[in-house]
This record gives C-alpha cells, sequence and structure tokens, in this order.
C-alpha cells in the first residue's frame, strides 16, 4: 500500500507483467481511513524499501503496534532497531523466508507484537521540538564560552 517511490516505474512494471505473481498481489492506494483500517487489521507489515530517509511508514506501523519486516538499510535500523526484523533489499529468498517464518510461528510474532506494545514510543512533534531546543540551547553555550 502506498505510494510508488522516487525511480521505481521500472520495477512496477515487471512486477505488473510477472506471471509467478501477477493477480496475486496487489498495489493498493488507499486513503488515510482505509489505510488506517489496513493497519489496525493487519498482522504484520513489509517495508521493502532500497532507500528510505527517516522513513514515515516504519514508524506508523510501530505507532500501530504492529511488527514489520523491513530492508536492511541504515536509516530503517536507526529507527527499528530490534523491535522488527531486516532482510537484505536484493534477497528474494530471504524476503520469501521471513514472511513464511512469521506467518507460520504466530506464537513468535505475537512475542515480537507485545514487545511493540510494552516499549515502542514514538517522539511527538513536541518532543521532537524540546530536543532541538536542548541542542541549540547547547551550541550556544559551547559558542559563547560557558
Amino acid at each position: 500500500c502506498g505510494f510508488p517511490g522516487w525511480n521505481t516505474e521500472d520495477f512496477i512494471n515487471q512486477f505488473r507483467r510477472d506471471e509467478r505473481i501477477k493477480n496475486k498481489i496487489i498495489m493498493l492506494t488507499l486513503s488515510d481511513e482505509e489505510l488506517n483500517a489496513v493497519y489496525r487489521d493487519c498482522e504484520y507489515t513489509l517495508l521493502p524499501s532500497l532507500y528510505e530517509g527517516w522513513s514515515l511508514t516504519l514508524p506508523e506501523s510501530l505507532n500501530y503496534k504492529k511488527f514489520c519486516i523491513a530492508s536492511d538499510v541504515e536509516p530503517l535500523r536507526e529507527i527499528g532497531l530490534d523491535y522488527i526484523d531486516y532482510v537484505h533489499p536484493f534477497d528474494t529468498k530471504g524476503w520469501a523466508e521471513k514472511i513464511y517464518y512469521y506467518a507460520k510461528n504466530p506464537d513468535v510474532l505475537r512475542l515480537r507484537t507485545q514487545r511493540i506494545e510494552k516499549e515502542w514510543h514514538s517522539i511527538s512533534w513536541e518532543e521532537c521540538a524540546q530536543l532541538v531546543a536542548v541542542d541549540l540551547a547547547s551550541i550556544q553555550e559551547e559558542r559563547m564560552g560557558l
């Protein structure tokens, strides 16, 4: 679900033509209400991205208390820490194995989800502003020799 990312046209065209998955995997662009329902009712999420900045998708999944399998790229590791599982973006077999593993091991998935429910804390805009203010004050103190 979501919007096609930067430089993904070739992938999407190949994806739609691949006979192995044609009509088996559906790509959707959803309204906020529809996306809310999908997050609320899904077992877990996937974030197969070749590049993500400080992703909004991953914290969104975690805010819904949903476990995620994400691409093993540094920005996603910074966000997901050890709450989620990672697979190299080009490791097709690895993705299939992880998806299959969590689909067939609901007890493991439940434990991973329970940890997210207990420990995950998203930073609010107010908290972010407070952290920036502290950093700015520290820089100002350094420059003034305090």
